[in-house]
């Protein structure tokens, strides 16, 4: 029991997991709250002052067809129009397709004779300015219709492009139309897009965790369970009981066993075919790595951090190779062609093993996105 209490992975990472886990679900529920509270939001009429990001409506008379087009780099088709209230006022604005076709008649008087026009150009140019109309007469007028909105802020190349299809000067656009746009496909942000991206974050450190915390766990039951099959478990934690030496490194070697206390590993000493040490340093962190590569092709990789790593690992080297003088020692292309040829398949393996690693890490990701955004949607 003594030698399992060292090997086994720390309890912190299913603590740790299982908080952001519970996190990541209390994100996802403030999340929903903030997307309710979105779609109960009741737009205001526009006033005088005009704020970026405001919910508001207005009472559209006259309507132009497409004044600008533009792909966005998501993908995203934004189609703007020129837009008149009831008391006169322009607007630039934003609408989709679903939403421009409740306009069709406020359109079509903006380009008949009665509204003072008397033109209806081709769909597929750009309009012209917004005219000025005859006063409305309840006869002819159709009833005006409400643009509801988030305001936007208009790019300095919108305007200018605009400006130039509609025939005014960028100062005269800004001066008419201002510089901002409705956009209707837009509700008020209320918070749901924040959650959602905390909720991501959180899901994912979680997933890594918990899932790196299963896998530590079913590689010591697997471990346990060779020992078992070899009967060498016993031997493995008497000789564990009589070593000396810190508990708290990060590895121990007996004569016949390593113990990994990160790796979760009980190794025989004899199974090992190639070893050697060498020195990882990432940003400031350096660390002492001693890399074992076993007969049936398991790469098992020692990060040794704590105090006296280098004759931990200097130790792990001379028990492998007194334990089987047939070990390959040292990192050399002579024992790398040596390994290959003993273990054709390693590399492949080896390949594989990585391959699936970056692939459970892409799709634990993309799964989490998709539940998050199908949750929030």
């Amino acid at each position: 029991m003594e030698m399992r209490r060292y090997v086994r992975h720390s309890p912190a990472w299913w603590i740790v997991g299982g908080i952001l886990a519970l996190l990541t679900a209390g994100c996802i529920v403030l999340g929903l709250l903030a997307q309710r509270d979105s779609a109960a939001a009741e737009a205001v009429p526009i006033g005088d002052e005009i704020y970026l990001g405001d919910y508001n409506y207005i009472d559209v008379q006259y309507m132009t067809t497409w004044a600008y087009r533009v792909t966005l780099g998501d993908g995203r088709k934004l189609v703007f129009y020129l837009a008149e209230d009831t008391e006169g006022y322009g607007y630039l604005v934003q609408l989709n397709d679903a939403e421009y076709a409740r306009f069709a008649d406020i359109v079509d008087y903006t380009y008949t004779d009665d509204s003072g026009d008397g033109a209806v150009p081709d769909d597929t140019a750009a309009p012209s300015e917004l005219a000025v109309y005859i006063p409305l007469t309840e006869t002819t007028a159709p009833a005006p219709v409400r643009l509801v909105g988030v305001i936007c802020e208009t790019p300095e190349a919108y305007i200018d492009d605009i400006a130039a299809a509609v025939g005014m000067t960028a100062e005269d656009f800004v001066y008419t139309y201002g510089d901002y746009y409705i956009d209707s496909e837009l509700t008020p942000d209320t918070g749901s897009s924040f959650w959602s991206l905390i909720a991501s974050f959180l899901g994912l450190a979680a997933f890594v965790l918990l899932v790196s915390a299963a896998s530590y766990t079913a590689q010591l039951n697997s471990t346990l369970k060779q020992l078992k099959k070899g009967k060498l478990l016993e031997r493995a934690e008497s000789e564990f009981h009589y070593l000396e030496g810190d508990r708290r490194s990060d590895a121990l070697v007996s004569t016949a066993f390593l113990y990994g206390r990160r790796q979760n590993i009980v190794l025989p000493l004899a199974d090992v075919l190639w070893v050697y040490r060498h020195d990882l340093k990432l940003l400031w962190a350096k660390s002492t790595v001693v890399e074992l590569l076993t007969y049936d092709g398991r790469s098992i990789t020692l990060q040794l951090k704590r105090g006296g790593s280098r004759r931990t690992a200097d130790a792990i080297v001379q028990a492998v190779s007194a334990r089987n003088p047939e070990a390959l020692v040292g990192l050399n292309r002579e024992n790398q062609r040596l390994y290959s040829q003993q273990v054709p398949h390693a590399k492949r393996k080896r390949v594989w093993a990585t391959a699936a690693g970056i692939g459970g890490g892409v799709l634990g990701y993309a799964i989490a996105r998709v539940l998050i955004r199908l949750l929030l949607s």
